[in-house]
């Protein structure tokens, strides 16, 4: 990544050397220009419960991977018991972000997990060891590998609460260690991670026809967007410009939403609340969500969020949809949603405030919504005849709610509470079919 573009950042988490110089660090975009310091600290706020620890008796290439896997998968520190010298070649410099910890024997490291309560797992494929495939690892836990070749030693056994294996299919005796810990690593992800911090770095759809999990488009228009590059330090579109990328999940369901709520959390300033995730809550009967999304992007942060739900129809014409839209001024996703012109509703409001005129007989005149407990006005705003738009402000951000068919916008009479997901998801929500407005119908 080059030189930062336009005036520097004040926020002290920027290193003014990397701004000025460009950042070439083999970190992922949420992290671009950071000092060393900062994102370990931003690491050390989400790091997972598990530890992991490889004996060191013969200067061991794999120590480097495994200290690359314990960074990938964000465990709480590394454990080299034996030698004190390792390789650090293989860590690709990922062991500046990551916890190491150094003890001379199998004894005192044991002794040092037994102090913390923490079970030690080793991994290896010995007889009694349980399959890793089909048992669960522990959510604390201190997963422990041995050397190249002869696996964990005989202190190593005895040190092991429990034992894992990993399944192998071909001829060789066995996997290095390396792998292991990569394979090991994201089991316990699998089996933990989905209710603590949410991945940085998401596979998206480019329209290659794969099978991805995560749509990136530009939030304004839903055309396509490139990635920032050399030249560029933020994601463009060719109609719109440089846009916060929208990314919608392709399906929906409970591990959805923790993963999207987890992430807008985690991107939130460490001085203050995240972009609210505004869900009504209790649901309005018979009614499901069917979407979450949000925009942003690691260097600037998540900038909106979408929620989408779907139900019966209030005046009983059928099905409907809505769509509640938190976003900063210049984003453009509420207005998108609402058929509007501009990057935001501030025109459109006014206008309705100092002349609502009759509208039309689908649509109902104000909302009245509480938002975290506070009544918070929201304004009919003039959009297609097909939907029922509102806006508003609520914690500093536009508030929009949208309504398919207009009629749906009666729903927003009936004293809808809202809550904010990022404060607490209840395990209560049903799911529904994905929304097409977050899929390209809006």
């Amino acid at each position: 990544m080059g030189p930062w573009a336009g005036d520097p950042p004040a926020d002290p988490r920027y290193d003014p050397q990397l701004l000025a110089e460009g950042d070439r660090r083999n970190v992922v975009d949420r992290y671009r220009y950071w000092r060393r310091e900062a994102v370990v600290a931003d690491l050390d706020r989400r790091r997972h419960d598990f530890h992991v620890a490889i004996e060191n008796w013969q200067h061991d290439l794999n120590i480097g991977t495994v200290v690359r896997n314990a960074n990938a998968f964000l465990a709480a520190e590394v454990h080299i018991v034996g030698r004190r010298r390792w390789n650090r070649r293989g860590a690709m410099v990922t062991d500046r972000y990551q916890h190491v910890r150094h003890h001379e024997t199998i004894e005192e490291f044991a002794a040092w997990a037994g102090d913390r309560d923490l079970p030690v797992v080793g991994i290896d494929n010995l007889p009694g060891s349980r399959p890793l495939e089909t048992t669960g690892l522990p959510r604390r836990c201190a997963l422990l590998f041995g050397q190249e070749g002869p696996g964990l030693s005989e202190a190593a056994r005895s040190a092991c609460d429990q034992l894992f294996s990993i399944a192998q299919y071909g001829s060789t005796r066995s996997i290095n260690a390396g792998v292991a810990s990569g394979i090991a690593m994201h089991a316990w992800i699998r089996a933990h991670a989905g209710d603590s911090a949410a991945p940085l770095d998401w596979a998206a759809s480019r329209g290659d026809g794969g099978n991805v999990s995560v749509a990136v488009s530009c939030p304004r228009c839903g055309g396509s967007v490139r990635e920032p590059d050399l030249m560029h330090t933020e994601w463009r579109c060719a109609r719109c410009g440089p846009v916060p990328p929208l990314h919608v999940p392709e399906h929906i369901g409970a591990e959805i939403v923790a993963s999207v709520v987890g992430r807008v959390a985690a991107a939130g300033p460490p001085d203050g609340p995240a972009t609210p995730v505004w869900c009504p809550w209790p649901m309005p009967p018979g009614w499901t969500l069917t979407g979450v999304a949000y925009a942003g992007d690691e260097r600037a942060g998540v900038r909106a969020t979408v929620v989408a739900f779907a139900g019966p129809e209030p005046l009983g014409g059928g099905p409907a949809d809505l769509v509640f839209v938190a976003e900063e001024p210049g984003v453009g996703l509420g207005t998108r949603f609402a058929g509007m012109a501009g990057p935001d509703p501030g025109p459109q409001l006014a206008e309705a405030l100092d002349d609502p005129g009759p509208g039309h007989p689908g649509h109902v005149g104000q909302a009245r919504i509480r938002v975290a407990g506070h009544p918070t006005p929201l304004w009919l705003v003039n959009s297609p005849t097909d939907r029922s738009a509102y806006a508003g402000e609520a914690r500093g951000l536009w508030l929009h709610a949208i309504a398919w068919p207009a009629s749906a916008g009666h729903l927003l009479a009936e004293d809808v509470e809202l809550h904010d997901l990022t404060e607490w998801t209840p395990s209560e929500l049903v799911y529904g079919a994905p929304s097409p407005y977050l899929h390209g119908k809006a």
